[in-house]
């Protein structure tokens, strides 16, 4: 009977702890939630993030023409009630090409963040924890490092053509090793943890400690940078269709749009201003939301 009574109380102390962790789980999620949206600067990041995802994902639904519309009568036409934003050299409507142009910079920005992400933190956490691995692919990395991003991304542009899959995978490529770095640091640290030495005494595998006790303890900074790289991204994207290397024309792009404006910056202003401020917001958004969630996530801000 003691035997039996004894395994009860420690099947109920067993139950109240297990309570206890999930309320303090419930708590400590509330007080990140309560830290974020008291963040001004940070909600403001999230309200101009979502619009923008809004403007691209109903860009059928807002844009008042077609992106590739022409109406050569109509070319270079200053703002108005007719065309808002006005129109470019060919007579389409600024306005429409600037939303659809959200569409392709704003997909490539996310599929780029997404695809660094998952790369980066494959290549991190295991270059963590294997020690060969780490020689290789971390020097792999310090090699794309030392070259500057923008020139990396030409050179590789250069040799798979333009188009946008292209784009997206050369910037991933550039910036897969930011990933991948952050997560090394901070799995190295993780991994010194005594529970993670006992995993490893009870017989736990590699790919069980890595995914199901490194990651979750490694995904707050990582967090943090990928958004960064989604801001990057939108301007790297442009960058490289400024240039005559990203997205291929007629395609409507941000850097497409700047590219033919720069030929009439002086006859038709609104060719360069309205698609750089255009640009600039989802930016400034994703760095603010950005900047929000890495106090959320420092254990010593206030």
């Amino acid at each position: 009977m003691d035997n039996i009574s004894a395994k009860t109380t420690n099947m109920q102390e067993e139950e109240n702890i297990a309570v206890l962790k999930k309320q303090l789980k419930k708590e400590q999620r509330q007080i990140k939630i309560h830290k974020f949206t008291n963040n001004k600067l940070a909600m403001i990041g999230a309200v101009i993030t979502i619009a923008m995802a809004l403007v691209a994902i109903l860009a059928p639904v807002i844009a008042p023409a077609g992106p590739y519309d022409m109406l050569v009568s109509d070319r270079l036409k200053n703002p108005s009630s007719v065309h808002i934003f006005g129109t470019d050299t060919f007579g389409r409507d600024l306005f429409s090409r600037i939303i659809y142009g959200a569409r392709v910079s704003m997909g490539v920005g996310a599929a780029v963040s997404t695809i660094s992400l998952v790369v980066g933190m494959v290549i991190g956490l295991y270059s963590s924890y294997y020690k060969t691995l780490d020689s290789i692919l971390m020097r792999i990395c310090d090699g794309l490092k030392a070259i500057p991003a923008i020139l990396l991304a030409i050179a590789f542009m250069a040799v798979m053509g333009t188009s946008v899959r292209n784009v997206i995978i050369s910037l991933a490529i550039v910036y897969i090793p930011d990933i991948a770095r952050i997560t090394r640091s901070s799995a190295l640290m993780v991994k010194e943890q005594m529970y993670i030495e006992s995993m490893k005494a009870l017989g736990a595998s590699a790919n069980r400690i890595i995914w199901f006790h490194i990651a979750p303890n490694v995904l707050s900074p990582v967090i943090v940078q990928t958004s960064f790289i989604f801001a990057t991204a939108i301007v790297q994207e442009a960058s490289l269709s400024f240039l005559g290397v990203g997205v291929p024309v007629p395609a409507p792009s941000w850097g497409n749009i700047l590219y033919e404006g720069k030929t009439v910056i002086y006859n038709a202003w609104w060719m360069i201003v309205l698609p750089g401020l255009s640009m600039a917001f989802p930016v400034l958004g994703l760095n603010l939301f950005g900047d929000g969630i890495r106090e959320v996530m420092d254990p010593m801000s206030n």
